[in-house]
């Protein structure tokens, strides 16, 4: 029973640092994303806005699952209107929560000070050096990322190969321990 207890309990922690694990790299991609996105979109900000927002990287992190909690609720709403047309009136205040969160939040974030620095308009030949130079560093940066995946894959590729090794011992172990079970009869 003790065993019974323990292994469920290690099963659960897995599942716990394999959700810990996922919800990681989510992030992580979404950071991935919001920073790649600016990166590309600077010098077509700066040309046309002769601006551009400290605190956009921070705030497009956080707007998308407002966003969607928004759209979410929003869709609930819907749905509700249409089959239960009593329950908007419990719906409506929520909703208008939200938004309202999201409406202080967005102006919030444009009135911190110094967030907006101004600028003058780059010329064309800045624009295509910081794109030549962007190009450079996503090469270099897949060239070392590739150079670490394939030592990462490596270590995978000897660690399944232990285990295969530790799989195979047991498995002859149990193998020898059976047909010394069946010829004991």
């Amino acid at each position: 029973r003790l065993r019974v207890v323990k292994e469920n309990a290690k099963r659960r922690r897995e599942i716990i640092r394999t959700f810990q694990t996922k919800l990681m790299q989510k992030g992580k991609d979404m950071i991935a994303i919001t920073i790649s996105v600016y990166l590309v979109l600077l010098p077509i900000l700066l040309v046309y806005f002769h601006t551009f927002s400290l605190t956009s990287i921070i705030t497009n992190l956080l707007i998308p699952p407002i966003f969607s909690l928004i759209i979410f609720t929003s869709f609930s709403f819907l749905l509700c209107f249409c089959f239960f047309p009593f329950a908007t009136s419990y719906m409506a205040p929520i909703l208008n929560q939200i938004y309202f969160f999201f409406y202080q939040f967005v102006i919030q974030c444009s009135n911190i000070p110094f967030s907006q620095i101004s600028t003058i308009r780059p010329s064309n030949f800045e624009i295509l050096l910081y794109y030549l130079l962007l190009g450079i560093f996503i090469l270099f940066w897949k060239l070392v990322n590739k150079k670490q995946n394939t030592r990462m894959e490596r270590k995978l590729l000897q660690k399944i190969e232990k285990k295969k090794q530790q799989y195979q011992a047991k498995k002859e172990k149990y193998q020898k321990r059976a047909i010394a079970l069946i010829l004991s009869f």
